[in-house]
């Protein structure tokens, strides 16, 4: 699948503003921020994610980083146009609302991602992302962060990996 622009955008340009052998690696890996581009490869999203999570925490493993990448990443998500948009949703819907809804948001910026929902009980859900590239930590932190936007107490979660992707169970 492919990640568009406004991921890379909300991460990058943002957030993280990388400068020098961050953004000299990232170049590398296939991301130019003098030279932006509608949408990349799932793979220069991954390699940028990994080289993200070892410039940014570096004291962090791999995982935490990733989570930590995505918390971060949702603020500079809603700065962009796509963001905006879901931003102002947000607090209208409520949780279960929202996570009706985020299946849509994340496929926005990731064609090909397939998510989808299922309600175990009023307040208990899955999403189930369906993609070998997917990055777990970084979607459900993601996932959590818009979540906890919502104002909703007790936010708890569970990521459960399988071959074409994972499992994130959320209730509170």
């Amino acid at each position: 699948y492919k990640v568009t622009y406004s991921a890379f955008e909300g991460l990058f340009v943002n957030v993280l503003k990388p400068k020098d052998s961050f953004a000299q690696e990232l170049k590398e890996a296939g991301f130019d921020m003098t030279q932006l581009k509608p949408e990349y490869p799932s793979e220069v999203w991954r390699k940028c994610l990994v080289i993200s999570a070892k410039f940014t925490f570096p004291s962090l493993g791999q995982e935490a980083a990733f989570s930590k990448l995505g918390q971060i990443f949702i603020d500079g998500y809603f700065e962009t146009i796509m963001g905006r948009v879901a931003k102002a949703i947000v607090p209208l819907v409520g949780p279960a609302g929202l996570l009706k809804r985020m299946g849509g948001f994340f496929t926005a910026g990731a064609p090909g991602l397939q998510v989808s929902l299922e309600t175990i009980a009023k307040t208990s859900y899955v999403l189930r992302f369906v993609s070998p590239w997917t990055n777990p930590e970084f979607d459900a932190s993601v996932a959590m962060a818009v979540l906890s936007r919502t104002g909703v107490k007790g936010l708890n979660s569970r990521i459960t990996r399988r071959p074409d992707g994972f499992d994130l169970a959320v209730s509170w």
